[in-house]
């Protein structure tokens, strides 16, 4: 009988009799879930309409009449009808939604059950604003305990502590339920303009393409023109300020709908926190859509001594906030600022930031994402790894051109960074360097890449290479003249400097003008044939012997290769072939043997240059029979065995002898190496006979 008549009593009593029959109603509540006997079941069975009861109907009238005195309840008392299933707990509001929606949505904002969510979805789209934002409270705290979202700084103040059902729990069922209302809660949002609704599916979906996202249906909503869930969603990004929100505005930002609203908020960081939040999630800036948004965020500067650096508050960390970051987040802070396209003032006071870093990885990372001015200074990072990265991004490795010439003031720079990175004391950084300095000279003759990089100057401008060159076969030290001759030789332009060579085969140096008067050899004039029989009368014997060299090759120059040497040239050949020194000999019996004719047996018709290496072979100074050695090889093996003609034999012989018993070990080895070739061009080979592996 209680049961029937205190839910009328509830709607009546006076603040005065209230706690007695509140507490007569926990009392009924409880008595009508125990247990009943089989006699009790029986006779209920048994009674006919209208004398039968429906005690669960009955329970949840009484339980509708409680909700407007909630306020009025002790902690047992909301204990117990919390603890009511969830079932009749949804019946109960739906029966009190229709005289007091206030009082429900106020009691499911305070207690959010999450399979009442769609109730709260109802009640949100009520008219009055009240209760319509108690309800949309509600389900946002119906899906932070769904999905077991703990309160965090992270959220700010959106999700304080909360008190739990106690038969709540995290069911798949329960929380399809949440979903579902807020889903409908953002389709509808254009007839409750809830932010909470909006706060929710952001909490649930973190990015365009997430399943979170999909459940809410979010792509079909944003690709429809128009829609108010997009206004609201770009009001919710602009001004919330929990730091969570510019995380999902980093997030968002390549959403077309939402774009313009997200990197404004990216572009305001309120704490160490929020840079925490988006530059740990750094290597987003890699997707185009928000790199080139990033490239419309301002960056706000304050002048301090030491340059403008980002003020606090802006899209980038300044120097205070960026030492409490993590690794991972200063990782990013290079590729962030390259893509705001900051100025390059603050990029210095970040690079002298990154410079000094603890971890290898930041610094590495900024050397990787830095501007060629930047990587200089990481060049000389301890750690190896940066220091090479640094100096291959400065590199002109791999590029089609390397340099303009004349060389530009930037090139001149790199060259000069070049030759102190050279003595690095990291290995890779000093072979990159070494191999960089050779690409910005085309004065290392030595070098490939300098060669090439000549090669690229002559040809874009000729006139103005020939006159570096002239300028440097004029140059303060020898070793810059000679690598100049040396390079005309290569190049092939020794006829537009012979004025230059002519006058340096006059040198005191001995070694310009024997470089010199090699050069003249190829040059093919006059004078250059006059600057060669000059220095066939010099006292230093290098340009005597380079002078007989030349001498052969203009002989043979042009159209006149393979003809015989002249009557001036023989003669001179005859006399240098009775020099003191053993090169000039050698030099000069070559040219007698291979340009003085033979017979129809392939014999010298000229006896001079064979009877010339018989004495150089029997002669008592080392030098000279090692220089014989050098010669029979060259003239003597393969087709050359003809010239030797009755005296073959002896000459084998000979050498045998030298390979055997000579005093001089280098004398020995070179008739041994002689031998082998001899041997090889007897059995047609060509090729050198190795000596066999002792067994």
């Amino acid at each position: 009988m209680r049961l029937i008549l205190l839910p009328r009593v509830l709607a009546t009593i006076g603040r005065g009799e209230r706690d007695e029959v509140l507490a007569h109603a926990m009392e009924t509540l409880v008595a009508c879930d125990r247990p009943r006997s089989g006699r009790e079941r029986l006779r209920e069975r048994l009674r006919f309409w209208p004398h039968r009861v429906d005690v669960p109907g009955l329970q949840t009238e009484l339980l509708a009449g409680l909700f407007p005195h909630w306020a009025g309840l002790t902690g047992e008392q909301r204990k117990v009808v919390l603890g009511r299933p969830t079932w009749q707990l949804k019946e109960a509001l739906e029966s009190e939604l229709r005289t007091d929606p206030l009082s429900v949505a106020r009691w499911l904002e305070g207690h959010p059950i999450e399979q009442l969510a769609e109730v709260a979805a109802r009640l949100m789209n009520q008219e009055d604003r009240d209760v319509s934002r108690c309800s949309a409270r509600a389900l946002f705290r119906m899906l932070v305990s769904a999905f077991g979202i703990e309160p965090s700084p992270v959220f700010g103040e959106l999700i304080p502590e909360q008190e739990r059902g106690a038969d709540v729990g995290l069911s798949a069922q329960a929380q399809a339920g949440v979903v579902q209302a807020v889903r409908e809660g953002l389709s509808r949002f254009g007839e409750h303009h809830q932010r909470d609704v909006i706060l929710a599916a952001f909490l649930l979906a973190d990015t365009l393409e997430s399943p979170g996202s999909a459940a809410l249906g979010l792509p079909e909503l944003l690709s429809q023109d128009g829609h108010p869930a997009a206004a609201g969603m770009r009001a919710a990004l602009r001004r919330t300020h929990a730091p969570f929100m510019r995380s999902r505005a980093w997030r968002w930002m390549k959403c077309e709908a939402l774009a313009a609203a997200a990197i404004d908020r990216v572009g305001r960081g309120h704490g160490a926190m929020e840079h925490e939040l988006v530059l740990s999630a750094g290597y987003l800036v890699l997707h185009p859509a928000r790199r080139s948004g990033l490239g419309s965020v301002k960056v706000g500067l304050k002048a301090t001594a030491g340059g403008p650096i980002p003020t606090e508050g802006g899209a980038l960390p300044s120097p205070a906030e960026l030492a409490s970051l993590s690794q991972c987040s200063r990782r990013w802070v290079g590729e962030m600022a390259e893509a705001m396209q900051v100025d390059r003032s603050v990029r210095s006071v970040l690079r002298a930031s990154m410079l000094s870093d603890r971890s290898a990885w930041v610094r590495h990372a900024y050397a990787r994402s830095g501007d060629p001015v930047e990587q200089a200074d990481f060049a000389f990072d301890g750690d190896g790894r940066v220091a090479r990265t640094a100096c291959l991004g400065r590199s002109a490795a791999g590029a089609r051109r390397w340099s303009r010439w004349p060389m530009r003031s930037s090139d001149a720079e790199r060259a000069r960074l070049a030759g102190k990175l050279s003595s690095s004391s990291h290995a890779a950084v000093r072979w990159i360097a070494r191999q960089d300095a050779a690409r910005l000279s085309p004065w290392l003759v030595d070098q490939a890449e300098s060669r090439l990089a000549a090669r690229e100057w002559l040809a874009g401008d000729r006139a103005g290479f020939l006159g570096a060159l002239r300028e440097r076969m004029r140059g303060e030290t020898v070793r810059e003249r000679v690598d100049a001759i040396r390079l005309a030789r290569l190049l092939r332009l020794t006829r537009g400097v012979e004025p230059e060579l002519i006058e340096l085969v006059e040198s005191d140096e001995a070694r310009v003008a024997a470089t010199a008067v090699a050069a003249l050899g190829e040059a093919g004039s006059e004078s250059a044939r006059a600057g060669i029989d000059r220095s066939l009368r010099a006292e230093d014997d290098r340009v005597r012997a380079n002078a007989v060299e030349a001498g052969m090759r203009w002989a043979q120059r042009g159209e006149q290769a393979g003809a015989l040497l002249d009557g001036r040239m023989y003669g001179a050949m005859i006399e240098a072939k009775c020099d003191p020194h053993h090169r000039v000999r050698a030099n000069a019996l070559r040219g007698l043997i291979e340009h003085t004719g033979v017979d129809r047996a392939g014999a010298l018709l000229d006896s001079a240059g064979t009877d010339g290496l018989r004495e150089m072979l029997e002669d008592d100074r080392s030098m000279h029979r090692l220089a014989g050695l050098w010669l029979a090889e060259r003239t003597m093996s393969g087709p050359g065995r003809a010239r030797a003609g009755a005296g073959w034999d002896w000459m084998c012989r000979r050498v045998a002898g030298l390979a055997r018993r000579d005093e001089d070990e280098a004398v020995r080895t070179r008739a041994v190496r002689c031998a082998r070739r001899l041997l090889a061009g007897m059995r047609g080979d060509g090729g050198v006979v190795r000596p066999r592996a002792a067994a």
